[in-house]
C-alpha cells in the first residue's frame, strides 16, 4: 500500500468443514493478459524490498499451491438495484 500498489486481493482463511489449515490468495483481473500486465508492473514497482519479503513468506510456508480460476458469469448474482 505504501508504494501504490494497483494490485489487489483478498485472503481467505480455512475454517469449520476444512481439512487442514491454509490461507486463499485471490487476484482479480479482468483476463490473463490484463493479470500479466498487471502484475509485471507490480513486481517492478515493488523491487528487491517486496521480492524480499515475498521469499521470506515462502520460506515460512509448508506447502505452496497455485491454481489459476475464473469466474462463471452464468452463476454470478447481480443485484437489480
Amino acid at each position: 500500500k505504501r508504494k501504490g500498489s494497483k494490485v489487489h486481493y483478498r485472503v481467505y482463511r480455512s475454517g469449520f468443514g476444512a481439512q487442514g489449515d491454509f490461507y486463499i490468495v485471490a487476484i482479480a483481473a479482468k483476463n490473463s493478459v490484463d493479470y500479466a500486465t498487471k502484475s509485471a508492473e507490480n513486481k517492478t514497482l515493488l523491487g528487491e524490498e517486496g521480492e524480499k519479503v515475498f521469499n521470506q513468506l515462502m520460506e515460512a510456508l509448508l506447502k505452496y499451491e497455485s491454481t489459476p480460476g475464473q469466474m462463471r458469469e452464468d452463476l454470478a448474482y447481480s443485484s437489480k438495484n
